[in-house]
């Protein structure tokens, strides 16, 4: 049993559960909205299908902690390995991952979640660089990830704001096909008129009043 435990890594457990657990509890928290308010929303039709987003997001988590595993243990096998630019380019790029989820799917802020997924693109392509200078196999498995995110940044960036912001539609009164529970129905209603009359504008009402007069005194 001892033998078993002395074969367990704290780091790799540490640097792949952060990631996995992290993006787990995230998810759990936007279930709701990716139920309800996601499919009722236009998207782009290369959009990935719902069932694949957890299955994708797990095994890309677990990648991506890995390969941070073996770039802090380049480092700590080698001390003249300078690993924390590229450690801190992949702290930089999960924060952002974490964040476009509830900007996104809770907030709805479409515009924050594009600015930041464009920006997290950017950053995991610096986080593979720096991971391929010091373990290749570490910048390797980042770019499964880069594959993934170009893609799946469709929905974020090409849904127009139009599609989430109600606008209240005024339409004019139309007559017999007036709804008599509108503003303008309740208001002819309280003048005495029977809103279901066709309307007439008081102003050209007069005018033509005007015109039938001069017509007979010419």
């Amino acid at each position: 049993m001892s033998n078993l435990l002395d074969q367990i890594s704290v780091p790799l457990i540490i640097a792949v559960a952060v990631p996995v657990l992290s993006g787990m509890m995230i998810g759990a928290a936007t279930t709701d909205s990716v139920k309800t308010w996601y499919p009722s929303i236009k998207k782009p039709s290369w959009t990935p299908p719902n069932w694949l987003f957890p299955v994708a997001w797990t095994s890309l988590y677990m990648a991506m902690g890995y390969a941070s595993y073996r770039v802090y243990e380049a480092g700590q096998a080698n001390r003249l390995v300078d690993n924390s630019p590229a450690l801190k380019l992949y702290a930089g790029q999960l924060a952002l991952n974490l964040a476009w989820t509830p900007l996104f799917f809770l907030a709805h802020r479409l515009g924050a979640a594009a600015f930041d997924i464009v920006a997290l693109l950017g950053m995991i392509v610096a986080t593979a660089i720096e991971f391929g200078k010091i373990d290749k196999a570490a910048g390797y498995l980042m770019w499964p990830y880069i594959a993934w995110v170009s893609p799946a940044a469709a929905p974020a960036t090409h849904i127009p704001q139009k599609d989430f912001e109600r606008k209240p539609t005024s339409k004019p009164p139309t007559g017999p096909g007036m709804d008599p529970g509108s503003d303008t129905a309740v208001s002819l209603k309280n003048e005495g008129k029977n809103p279901k009359e066709p309307y007439v504008d008081p102003e050209k009402a007069a005018e033509n009043a005007e015109g039938n007069a001069k017509a007979i005194r010419d």
